[in-house]
């Protein structure tokens, strides 16, 4: 008899260890791939997948080929049946077996490896006293553990607004939403107000507004101007920025400093007369009052005075900062002009279903930069079906309801993928 193993132990073992490599990648996929599939599937995943395929198919072929081998007499006139020894070499079917196994738990592997993402360094301890502290802050970041507290997650900063290296510049920070929102005016220059301080800005000065994370808005600011935060920069060593970086960093430094904050995607009233200009604002929630308050933080004297402003920027009145799903729902109703919404000439319902996008992400921490967006909010109007149009109902009428609406408005931002942001954003 040739050296080897018996064929019976051969298939048990081989069918315990594809069951158990089934039962990891099956369980994998649907567990973390679909959560996660945003349509661009990675390199590694791909090669996964097709490595998985292959390897079923010739583990399949070769364990036909070993439960239908023909039974032959040796010279012992014993016939070479189910309690024959098998000699593993490349004309054994049994080889083949086990180097199919070997593929499979390779492909199991790599599609672990590749769905798996490294945890994120919990957040650092707030500093200081504010409008709203948390007793304990919560470590976890975007993408980790689920709280079921709407204000202990808006008090943590999210994938977005996390400060990372740059977090000591955060300490000095003072308290008061009103000092810190001098603060951030001190930091930034909107680049469509520059002319009405008396800047001209360079093209490369415009590019500012591309940066995405706080953490690459202090790198630069630090880079223009290492002092303080809380030392006011020259015009010319102020980052360049738009309504929703003003909103963005003043999140980020409340978030903090343990205050509860979110930033939110809509339409300002009060910068063209009967129209719904595209802005962004932040929310703070007030434990004094109960409730949220909205800021416009970049409202500074010069805006204020050449707009007549006759409110307090640092809370908004109701009517004067319109959501993105109230101006949805408002002109779905008939009772607002989609055309009076928007910014220069890119008005109009598309415009106003991008904004319901951003501030459903807005209030899941995934604070998108104005022109970027995916899913049905930024579908091309003639591809827009009934059932888009009803869902974007329903996820503007999420958008208002208040904190009663926080597990509903996470898990679609999760699980939904009409709405769930594309696999590895962001990524510059």
């Amino acid at each position: 008899m040739k050296p080897g193993l018996p064929k019976g132990p051969v298939l048990a073992v081989a069918a315990v260890i594809l069951a158990v490599g089934l039962g990891v990648i099956v369980s994998s996929f649907f567990r973390e791939v679909l959560p996660e599939f945003r349509g661009d599937m990675e390199p590694l995943l791909r090669v996964a997948v097709a490595l998985f395929f292959v390897g079923a198919a010739y583990f399949l072929t070769a364990l036909v080929l070993l439960l239908t081998l023909t039974p032959t007499p040796t010279g012992e006139g014993e016939a070479n049946g189910a309690r024959a020894e098998i000699a593993f070499n490349v004309r054994d079917s049994a080889t083949h077996v086990a180097s199919s196994i070997l593929i499979l738990v390779g492909a199991a592997v790599l599609l672990t490896i590749s769905v798996t993402r490294p945890d994120e360094e919990p957040a650092a301890e707030p500093v200081g006293t504010g409008v709203h502290r948390m007793s304990e802050r919560p470590g976890w970041l975007e993408g980790e553990e689920r709280s079921a507290d709407p204000l202990a997650y808006y008090a943590t900063p999210g994938i977005v607004t996390d400060p990372g290296p740059h977090a000591d510049l955060f300490e000095a920070l003072p308290d008061g939403v009103d000092a810190l929102v001098a603060t951030v005016q001190g930091l930034l220059l909107h680049v469509f107000w520059a002319e009405a301080y008396g800047v001209t800005l360079t093209e490369e000065r415009r590019g500012d507004v591309a940066i995405r994370s706080v953490s690459d808005m202090l790198g630069r600011i630090r880079e223009l101007d290492g002092r303080p935060l809380t030392d006011p920069r020259d015009l010319d060593r102020r980052l360049v920025g738009n309504c929703r970086d003003y909103s963005v960093l003043l999140t980020a430094m409340l978030r903090h400093q343990g205050i509860p904050a979110r930033a939110r995607s809509g339409f300002g009233t009060y910068f063209v007369p009967g129209e719904y200009t595209d802005h962004w604002v932040c929310q703070y929630w007030s434990a004094d009052d109960a409730r949220w308050v909205t800021v416009d933080a970049q409202l500074d004297a010069v805006q204020v005075g050449t707009l007549g402003i006759a409110f307090d920027p640092l809370d908004l009145p109701p009517g004067r900062f319109v959501s993105g799903g109230e101006a949805w729902l408002a002109c779905r109703a008939g009772d607002a002009d989609p055309g009076s919404f928007g910014i220069a000439d890119l008005k109009g319902t598309s415009f106003i279903r991008g904004n319901v996008g951003h501030d459903l992400w807005a209030l899941n921490k995934i604070e998108t930069l104005p022109w970027e967006g995916w899913g049905v909010p930024w579908k091309e109007e003639p591809d827009l079906t009934q059932e888009d149009l009803e869902f974007l109902d329903e996820v503007s009428r999420l958008t208002l309801v208040g904190d009663e609406s926080f597990d509903a408005i996470r898990s679609l931002c999760e699980c939904d993928q009409r709405l769930s942001k594309p696999r590895g954003w962001p990524a510059d």
